[in-house]
């Protein structure tokens, strides 16, 4: 997979004061902070994080909704080099006769608990949409 490219982007998390949830913040390839919407021009999305993680939490996935009638939940399992990179890529189609298509994208991150049980912090919707080409 790419580590680098127009909707390649670096995402860093730490729980949030609620200890629920995952706050994440984006950077573009070129080391640009990224907000929502995320641009992705081209047909894929890619979120890398860098292991091991200071906070702790470490990417495991994301649960993508897509644009189909009716619309459709999955999972979808991030690609993990022990010790390096943790990457998640998502399709994100555009169908024809729309101009745009919009996935809802929440990434999953893991980490032990102080029992060394392992717990899911759900991110916030980077909100992905893909303007066509």
């Amino acid at each position: 997979m790419a580590t680098s490219g127009p909707n390649v982007y670096t995402v860093t998390a730490k729980v949030d004061a609620t200890g629920k949830y995952a706050h994440c913040s984006y950077t573009n390839s070129g080391g640009s902070s990224a907000k929502s919407p995320l641009p992705a021009p081209s047909a894929v999305a890619q979120f890398n994080q860098v292991l091991p993680s200071a906070s702790g939490l470490q990417l495991v996935g994301a649960m993508v909704t897509n644009t189909t009638t009716p619309p459709t939940t999955s999972f979808v399992p991030a690609s993990i080099t022990e010790g390096k990179l943790s990457q998640v890529s998502i399709s994100v189609p555009n169908p024809s006769g729309l101009p745009q298509a919009t996935r809802g994208v929440v990434l999953v991150f893991s980490m032990l608990n102080s029992s060394g049980v392992p717990a899911l912090y759900p991110s916030s919707d980077p909100q992905i949409q893909n303007p066509g080409t």
